[in-house]
């Protein structure tokens, strides 16, 4: 199960409302059932498209610049795709781009420079899409994100230092994937993390607290960790659903 913060911004809860359009033609177009190639000609060439969906489409190829004439699009989802390859920097000409969401993807070749250069996104859901590990300069010039998700990805390795240009984080979950080891990124704004479903063990709590001073919900359910540390956390004022 997915978790907000309490005290959720007013700015967020806008856009959250601003961007759950109806099937309204001049904002929201839906592509679905295609095969080939993605292109600019796929979509719409109107400019005031606010919110695009592809669905159970197979594309061997995506041009780099099928986004590129869509100024006002703020939400992108992809959802029971076969998508062969991903161009780097996709979607780093959709300016006003806000929210981008996978689900139930297959990516067979992706690339690690994707979500890089997304100047206004704050919200990213990864759900059940194989796109591999996290490495450094995932999110580069990503500087905005306050909400990511990725989950059920079989993410096996986060790097350290990926989450270095996204200090404005305050929700991450990582739940149902393979990691053994999750190093706690410096994020002073986080305040909900879920880890359930990891075979994860060890923890420094102590560490934990001063790289992440605002935390106060964790998510363990299913991961290997001790009593003990599940403890420790509660005593930090860090409440724990295990």
């Amino acid at each position: 199960m997915l978790f907000l913060p309490i005290a959720y911004t007013t700015t967020l809860l806008i856009a959250i409302v601003a961007t759950e359009d109806s099937d309204d033609p001049t904002v929201y177009f839906k592509l679905s059932n295609k095969n080939g190639t993605l292109r600019m000609s796929s979509l719409p060439m109107s400019s005031d498209i606010q919110h695009i969906k592809i669905k159970g489409c197979r594309f061997d190829h995506i041009e780099s610049n099928t986004f590129s004439k869509l100024p006002k699009l703020k939400k992108l989802e992809f959802e029971d795709n076969v998508i062969v390859q991903f161009p780097p920097r996709l979607f780093s000409s959709c300016s006003n781009l806000e929210i981008l969401k996978f689900t139930h993807n297959i990516i067979e070749q992706g690339n690690p420079q994707i979500f890089a250069d997304l100047p206004k996104v704050w919200r990213l859901d990864i759900k059940r899409t194989t796109i591999g590990n996290l490495y450094k300069n995932f999110f580069k010039g990503t500087l905005h994100l306050q909400y990511f998700e990725c989950m059920s990805c079989t993410i096996h390795k986060i790097q350290q230092g990926t989450f270095d240009e996204s200090r404005e984080l305050s929700v991450i979950n990582l739940a149902n994937n393979a990691m053994r080891k999750f190093e706690f990124p410096a994020l002073k704004n986080l305040e909900q993390i879920n880890l359930s479903g990891n075979p994860l063990s060890e923890f420094n709590v102590t560490d934990i607290k001063q790289k992440c001073p605002n935390l106060w919900k964790i998510r363990l359910g299913g991961t290997r960790v001790s009593q003990e540390i599940l403890n420790e956390f509660k005593n930090n004022n860090i409440t724990v659903d295990s």
